[in-house]
């Protein structure tokens, strides 16, 4: 079986981002499912502060040199996500990634540097 594949990219990406384009917000455990069961969801018509609070902390991560901002483009939207701590408050004591993820709308003006 032969496949063709291309290799991910890395490549720095700047994103002007407004309050707006967040469809919602996932703080929790980042290395497992995003059903909600290790984290919660956030809401802009329902939790405006605590998306601006993240939303804080993703911009001061942004202007970090040690910090990283990840990002992922999907069909309809665009992912970002910051890790904030590792905990081992599991039984197996593997770490878990904690942090923030925010999934933004995907239009001309969130896409037009990618």
């Amino acid at each position: 079986m032969e496949i063709q594949a291309i290799p991910y990219e890395a490549k720095e990406v700047n994103f002007n981002i407004e309050f707006s384009d967040i469809v919602n917000v996932y703080k929790g455990q980042l290395n497992c499912c995003r059903c909600g069961c290790q984290g919660e969801y956030y809401k802009p018509d329902e939790d405006e502060d605590m998306i601006k609070l993240g939303m804080k902390l993703l911009q001061a991560y942004s202007e970090r040199k040690d910090d990283v901002v990840k990002y992922e483009v999907f069909n309809d939207e665009i992912y970002l996500e910051i890790h904030t701590d590792t905990s081992f408050d599991n039984e197996y004591e593997e770490p878990e990634e904690m942090g923030w993820g925010f999934y933004l709308k995907k239009t001309d003006e969130t896409t037009k540097n990618i």
